[in-house]
């Protein structure tokens, strides 16, 4: 069963979530960083950036903060395109994979709105 946390358990769960939040953005940019200056490439920036997220929702399960299920898939989606990437394979099939599930994503968001 769940319980309640207590006000410091909550106050310590905030402080955790705020540091995942900032090593993970961190790491981010470091990455960005280091990519413009070596001119690695996509296949490695993706890869790199798909790792940080999974990372990053790793770090969230293991202290039991909130995790998003979206980050783990974009995580992984952006691991198989770096990869494909660096492979050479077919990569134009997991770009329009990608803009596929970004455009259904954005319809989602949008469906029954109205202005």
């Amino acid at each position: 069963m769940f319980r309640t946390k207590t006000p410091a358990e909550a106050q310590q769960a905030l402080r955790i979530d705020r540091q995942v939040d900032l090593v993970s953005g961190g790491l981010l940019l470091l990455w960005t960083g280091l990519l413009m200056l070596l001119e690695t490439g996509w296949g490695t920036g993706l890869t790199g950036v798909g790792l940080i997220l999974l990372g990053e929702q790793a770090a969230r399960w293991r202290y039991g903060l909130a995790s998003d299920l979206f980050w783990v898939l974009a995580g992984v989606l952006l691991i198989a395109g770096g990869i494909s990437l660096l492979s050479g394979l077919g990569h134009g099939l997991v770009a329009i994979l990608l803009l596929a599930i970004g455009a259904l994503l954005l319809l989602a968001a949008f469906k029954g709105r109205q202005a």
